[in-house]
């Protein structure tokens, strides 16, 4: 599940919240040696949503020192959503955290994050028994192995229906895919992906071009 053999300091997991928990909680035991039961140092919450309190309230815990020098201070935080408030507010923690700290996220999807707050975090998806049903007209691979011309072509609905929701869905399943394939996954192109979904944010954004940008700049394989 943790795809390092050296703990990085902040991870984003997507998946479901109950499973997905107990297999870190037992990857971090075994797998990297630290004592979760009765450990100062082990914080985990569920959270529905975090606000800007709940911000300064993490920002607060990982700014103390372990309780004993040279041991971890490790969080597991689930939550269902974030504010844009809350996220600005802990980037800085996820890009610099104390010391021997290492964060680990839970949520379902990648809706509602700023590119700037998921640049920070290595994403890791969480398979499910249940096969995802994507949004997309096409499949994705169908898509990363197209010529242009063929690319274009599959945007070609979505361009005409200006399905600003599908466009935001083929650059997540592109992030996801930049994060986790060896072949694709390079921090310049997942750079990349979190720029164009920036820009999709805004309210003047044009699907067509951000789409035609897409079938241009993914690198195929």
């Amino acid at each position: 599940m943790i795809p390092n053999e050296k703990l990085h300091h902040a991870y984003l997991f997507l998946g479901e919240k109950n499973s997905t928990i107990s297999e870190l909680e037992k990857e971090i035991s075994e797998k990297f040696g630290v004592k979760l039961h009765n450990n100062q140092d082990f914080f985990k919450k569920d959270y529905d949503s975090v606000g800007i309190d709940e911000a300064r309230e993490i920002k607060e815990l990982q700014g103390k020192m372990p309780s004993k020098e040279g041991s971890l201070k490790v969080f597991i935080l689930s939550m269902r959503s974030i504010t844009r408030e809350a996220q600005n507010a802990l980037l800085k923690v996820f890009e610099e955290p104390t010391k021997n700290t290492h964060f680990f996220l839970v949520t379902p999807n990648l809706a509602g994050l700023l590119p700037t707050l998921t640049s920070r975090l290595e994403i890791v998806e969480i398979k499910s028994e249940t096969k995802k049903v994507s949004i997309l007209p096409f499949d994705l691979n169908t898509f990363m192995k197209g010529s242009i011309s063929t690319r274009l072509k599959l945007v070609e609905d979505i361009i005409e229906n200006k399905e600003k929701q599908k466009i935001e869905a083929l650059i997540d399943e592109i992030i996801l895919k930049s994060s986790s394939d060896k072949k694709t996954g390079n921090s310049k192109i997942l750079s990349e992906m979190l720029m164009v979904k920036k820009f999709l944010n805004f309210k003047s954004s044009s699907v067509k071009n951000i789409a035609e940008h897409l079938c241009f700049v993914v690198p195929r394989y």
